[in-house]
């Protein structure tokens, strides 16, 4: 039997990348939706990204906004390496 063919993933709804500032840290966060519509907030466990969210955010009503953060010393957050032991 011939292995079957993957598609590849095509989410429902694109995020849009933005940068906020969060008590001094600039922050990439993924927005999806309407900023007009009631915000849902949602938070990445360790060794996991705001992008990690688009399964959920697919199937979700379309009347929210979803915002979701990339952690700090995650992804596109910014923090370089270096400034980790600072962070402590």
């Amino acid at each position: 039997m011939p292995p079957q063919a993957v598609t590849p993933y095509a989410p429902a709804r694109v995020p849009r990348p933005e940068r906020v500032d969060l008590r001094g840290q600039e922050t990439h966060v993924l927005v999806w939706g309407s900023t007009r519509a009631p915000r849902l907030f949602l938070l990445h466990g360790w060794m996991d990204v705001a992008a990690s969210f688009q399964f959920l955010v697919d199937v979700l009503a379309r009347e929210w906004c979803v915002i979701a953060p990339d952690l700090r010393g995650f992804r596109a957050h910014g923090l370089e390496q270096t400034d980790f032991a600072s962070a402590l």
